[in-house]
């Protein structure tokens, strides 16, 4: 994470999976420019698995800014999100619809820190 740290900026990128034993994963990903001897280069590296028992926008938005604060990212310097998301398109579709009932990653930033 010190290679995160010191590009400062950072995108997000999440996505969630079934496991062997049918448990669901979410698997996090931070996308970063790195920059050694004045050569630009954007680098992905993978943070963790963590379990998703709950798969609702909140509950997702909760999880990924737990795994953030414990690698002590600071949200103030994301600057993009990426899901892929398919198995949640209904849920998203639905939401959509009455937008103020749906929960953004972006909404959980600006309140108080997740309970992790």
């Amino acid at each position: 994470m010190e290679d995160v740290t010191k590009a400062k900026y950072f995108v997000v990128l999440c996505d969630e999976t079934t496991d062997s034993s049918h448990q669901e994963q979410l698997c996090l990903c931070i996308r970063f420019i790195d920059c050694v001897a004045d050569k630009h280069r954007i680098r992905e590296e993978f943070v963790e698995f963590q379990s998703a028992v709950d798969l609702t926008g909140e509950g997702l938005a909760a999880k990924i800014l737990c795994i953030l604060h414990a690698h002590q990212l600071d949200v103030k310097h994301m600057v993009g999100q990426g899901y892929d998301g398919r198995r949640l398109w209904p849920a998203v579709s639905a939401a959509s619809k009455r937008r103020s009932e749906m929960p953004l990653l972006w909404q959980r930033m600006s309140t108080a820190p997740a309970t992790c």
